[in-house]
């Protein structure tokens, strides 16, 4: 099992518009690491989105490439300030149950206080570098923690 953390793509100011959907350039991101990911055969048999257009957005941009006619999940508890409690306690249920791989698409600061607590580091360091459009990977590792295996922006990608 997988599970892969995913920062939303660049999207439009909140002057442009009050709903913050992607921005041209988040949309081109957010495309381009689909078409990375899904040549190094990422399949999730999950996507779960916050609710903000943005995150919901990218989940579909991405499902589309990698897992097509995959139902997207929304979550409540994915916005930016959440505790990340809950994203963690699923994780481990989802690998204890021998889930296929999931694939969470959410906000700053959360993703990086995510991936820091369930590599068994003090949540509040944001250690990762979350970019907009940016994936981590990780899969579980001995005693409940998880490994990061990889952690891939869109500017890395060319284009």
């Amino acid at each position: 099992m997988r599970l892969y953390l995913v920062r939303h793509g660049e999207a439009t100011s909140p002057d442009e518009n009050p709903r913050r959907p992607l921005s041209a350039k988040g949309r081109s991101e957010v495309e381009r690491m689909a078409s990375f990911l899904a040549r190094s055969g990422v399949r999730p048999s999950r996507v779960i989105h916050s609710n903000k257009l943005r995150a919901g957005e990218t989940a579909a941009i991405l499902a589309r490439a990698l897992a097509p006619g995959l139902m997207l999940e929304e979550a409540e508890s994915l916005g930016p300030n959440d505790p990340v409690d809950a994203l963690v306690a699923a994780a481990r249920g989802w690998a204890e149950a021998g889930s296929g791989d999931v694939m969470v698409a959410g906000h700053m600061p959360f993703m990086a206080r995510a991936l820091a607590q369930l590599v068994g580091a003090d949540a509040s360091l944001e250690f990762a570098a979350f970019g907009s459009g940016a994936v981590a990977c990780l899969e579980p590792g001995p005693g409940g923690r998880w490994r990061l295996l990889w952690l891939v922006a869109p500017e890395l990608l060319g284009g």
